[in-house]
């Protein structure tokens, strides 16, 4: 049988009400193996963003932005464009 041990009570973001937490114990939880950290998976284009969302945060958002409006399907227009190009109205 599983035997898990109480880690205590939360709130977690997104999830209404408070939730008591749980953790495996036992001779079930040493038998475990160890996830990799992803860090051990990333390929080097994945680290390169990564770092670079680290260091510039802004310049990753507006790159995302471009990349966004040029892969955008033609006919379908991207909600600040039309706010942009909308008529004046009196």
């Amino acid at each position: 049988m599983r035997e898990f041990e109480e880690r205590g009570a939360y709130d977690l973001k997104g999830v209404p009400a408070t939730w008591t937490l749980y953790a495996l114990c036992g001779a079930d939880a040493a038998s475990r193996t160890a996830v990799e950290s992803a860090i051990d998976q990333m390929m080097i284009g994945d680290r390169a963003a990564v770092a670079l969302a680290r260091r510039a945060p802004r310049l990753l958002r507006a790159l995302a932005r471009v990349s966004r409006r040029q892969t955008a399907t033609p006919g379908r227009e991207h909600r600040s464009w039309a706010a942009k190009e909308s008529p004046a109205r009196d």
